[in-house]
């Protein structure tokens, strides 16, 4: 989901994924006038055993003030409320647990782990705060078998990658 183009190259999120990619889509995320970068939302269709399900991707802007990520999650769930699969979203929110973000996504998507008690996955290589998600909707297509945040890979970026196994009902 391409966001922006920088002098040494483009800036955005991707999705790489050993399944074919059935349909794909991005889309730009607007900001609320405080400075923050473009950003972008995109998803994929994919099927695994016979199972189809939407996987997507967004980095939410960065800005101490939710008023920006606030818009950018009511813009999200104008483009998905329509899906008529299951959808699990991989993302930096840049929203801590008690932010007034995550109640507006959790009005939509579940959480694999229980606020606050998540596992905090920013900065490497101490983390202070969680800010990175794997989160599913609806609750009842998924079973979460595992979720983790890998502590083990603490050069690669200033956050700690977090992995899932998610079943498919």
């Amino acid at each position: 989901a391409h966001a922006l183009t920088l002098k040494k190259g483009d800036y955005g999120n991707v999705i790489l994924s050993k399944y074919p990619l059935l349909e794909t889509k991005s889309i730009h995320l607007g900001v609320a006038n405080d400075g923050d970068d473009i950003r972008s939302f995109g998803y994929a269709l994919l099927e695994k055993e016979g199972k189809q399900f939407y996987f997507a991707t967004t980095h939410l802007g960065y800005k101490k003030d939710d008023a920006t990520r606030l818009k950018q999650i009511a813009e999200i769930l104008a483009e998905i409320k329509n899906l008529k699969k299951p959808i699990i979203l991989g993302a930096d929110l840049n929203s801590r647990p008690n932010s007034q973000t995550m109640p507006a996504l959790q009005k939509w998507f579940s959480l694999p782990c229980q606020t606050p008690n998540c596992e905090w996955t920013v900065p490497t290589p101490k983390p202070t705060y969680t800010c990175d998600w794997l989160i599913y909707a609806p609750q009842q297509a998924f079973e979460v078998k595992d979720y983790a945040v890998q502590f083990w890979a603490d050069k690669e970026s200033d956050h700690f990658p977090v992995v899932g196994t998610f079943n498919i009902k």
